[in-house]
């Protein structure tokens, strides 16, 4: 995995999910390496990735009320979906698809509290801006 400045990055140190750009939005919504690290473990995939501005606007009702679950992903199988807890709890749920055949597949789990969710909204609207 190669270490990125920039981008969307979501971590609680020992495992993270980090969101670049890599090119100009289509109709698929925008082309994004995806860099990720569980512990021991790492890598990276391109992927189209859809629907930042709803994942955005789940962020912002998940900051204020502190319950609920914004979700982002792509065709090819990349998810991640942030989960509040109602008491500031955030559990950040990963899942990473490197190929289907033979399915080459990272999945984990990771917690953070809402005080890191302002920071994730601000560098959203930096890297991925509506088209």
């Amino acid at each position: 995995m190669t270490e990125r400045e920039g981008g969307v990055l979501i971590s609680d140190g020992r495992s993270s999910v980090r969101l670049s750009r890599a090119g100009t939005p289509n109709e698929l919504g925008y082309p994004t390496i995806i860099d990720l690290r569980a512990g021991p473990f790492q890598g990276s995939v391109l992927d189209e990735t859809v629907g930042f501005d709803g994942f955005r606007g789940h962020l912002v009702t998940l900051y204020e009320s502190l319950e609920g679950k914004a979700q982002l992903g792509s065709y090819e199988g990349f998810e991640l979906d942030i989960v509040g807890n109602g008491k500031g709890g955030i559990e950040v749920r990963v899942n990473a698809v490197g190929q289907h055949l033979p399915l080459i597949k990272l999945t984990f789990v990771f917690y953070i509290d809402q005080s890191y969710l302002p920071a994730i909204i601000q560098q959203i609207d930096i890297e991925f801006p509506p088209p």
